[in-house]
């Protein structure tokens, strides 16, 4: 396949580069990924993704980053504020699908470095909306964060497609997701 010339029109060569990194998530396990794959798959050369990325896991790592960015978390926990608003169409208006089937499918990997580099983000993402860092808060509301964290993480593994995501606003609504709301919705004031 011909590789697309330097001043083609269309993605950069970052860009095919985690496209492609996500096209071969959904086609197979992470560990099968490859610097050769990728390149092969971006239409790139293999020196070409060294030029932006030290390794896989370092494209499997900002792969993620741009999925859960901080807008796309603001964007959920207003969703998940109110659950019984949350339907596939808006969703879609949010342009969260796409994001959501990428998490999931991470998620679903099996892969433990994508699944802590996912919780890493959510992590990340919170500490930014709250205004603190990790290390500055208490040690019973690290345990409360990461209960939650881990409660999360798990759902999203269970998860086959984007029609998941609706049925979790019966979660969102349980006696348990109305105490996780409350208690992020705390840590947030």
């Amino acid at each position: 396949m011909a590789r697309p010339r330097k001043d083609q029109a269309g993605p950069d060569a970052r860009t095919r580069i985690i496209d492609a990194f996500w096209s071969m998530l959904a086609e197979g396990p992470y560990d099968s990924i490859t610097v050769k794959g990728l390149a092969s798959k971006a239409q790139v050369n293999h020196n070409t993704i060294y030029r932006y990325f030290d390794s896989v896991e370092h494209v499997a790592k900002s792969a993620v980053s741009e999925v859960y960015s901080i807008e796309a978390a603001m964007q959920i926990i207003a969703l998940f504020a109110h659950p019984e608003l949350i339907n596939v169409e808006r969703i879609a208006e949010q342009g969260l699908d796409e994001r959501f089937r990428k998490v999931i499918l991470a998620m679903r990997s099996g892969s433990p470095m994508l699944i802590a580099t996912i919780q890493e983000s959510i992590k990340d993402c919170w500490m930014q909306i709250t205004g603190t860092t990790w290390d500055e808060l208490p040690d019973e509301t690290k345990l409360e964060l990461s209960f939650i964290l881990g409660g999360i993480t798990s759902t999203l593994r269970t998860f086959n497609s984007i029609e998941d995501i609706i049925t979790a606003k019966a979660l969102a609504t349980s006696r348990i997701g109305i105490a996780a709301r409350q208690t992020l919705t705390a840590l947030s004031e």
